[in-house]
């Protein structure tokens, strides 16, 4: 998995995105979110900027699901509510609501459980929520332009990093490729 650092000193401001438009670099995000509203999505996006509104990094998330089981729960709950943990002992037989979390407080961790109450309100359906990182993109500019590349570094999730040169018109003038491995 590619390298992360959500907040740097270096960031001005970060934003979640649905979705990019046209294939372009650097990549142009939309469709902007709150955090709160990427429970249901698959993938989504967090675009950084500089204090110069420059997109210096760009970082696509995937979302892997596995069940994990079904649990008792000390008090019944509302059937189809979601419930969330930072984390679980799957060993014990029941599930305590008083280590329950918000989705909201998710946005830190890689992974973390999510559950469903089942229809009698008594049960829960358990998932592993997996945050991975499909990619990152960091981009830096030339000092004299807003908007022209001088570097562009690819971190892709199965260990290959593409680094970009680009000159001062905006020109690809290099690109290099190399593999570091897959990060566990």
């Amino acid at each position: 998995m590619p390298s992360e650092t959500l907040l740097n000193s270096e960031f001005h401001t970060c934003q979640y995105y649905k979705t990019w438009v046209t294939y372009s670099i650097p990549m142009k995000p939309s469709n902007p979110v709150d955090y709160k509203d990427t429970e249901f999505l698959q993938s989504f996006y967090l675009a950084c900027y500089s204090d110069k509104k420059q997109l210096i990094k760009f970082t696509k998330y995937l979302i892997d699901i596995e069940s994990v089981g079904e649990k008792l729960l000390y008090t019944a709950k509302l059937p189809s509510s979601r419930i969330y943990f930072s984390d679980l002992d799957l060993t014990n037989l029941h599930v305590t609501l008083e280590t329950a979390i918000e989705y909201k407080d998710t946005k830190n961790f890689h992974s973390y459980y999510m559950g469903i109450v089942a229809d009698t309100g008594e049960t829960v359906r358990l998932n592993k929520i997996r945050r991975r990182i499909f990619f990152v993109d960091n981009y830096t500019y030339w000092d004299d332009s807003t908007d022209r590349l001088k570097e562009r570094v690819m971190e892709k999730e199965e260990g290959t990093i593409i680094k970009f040169i680009y000159d001062q018109k905006g020109n690809k003038i290099d690109e290099t490729k190399f593999f570091i491995g897959k990060h566990n």
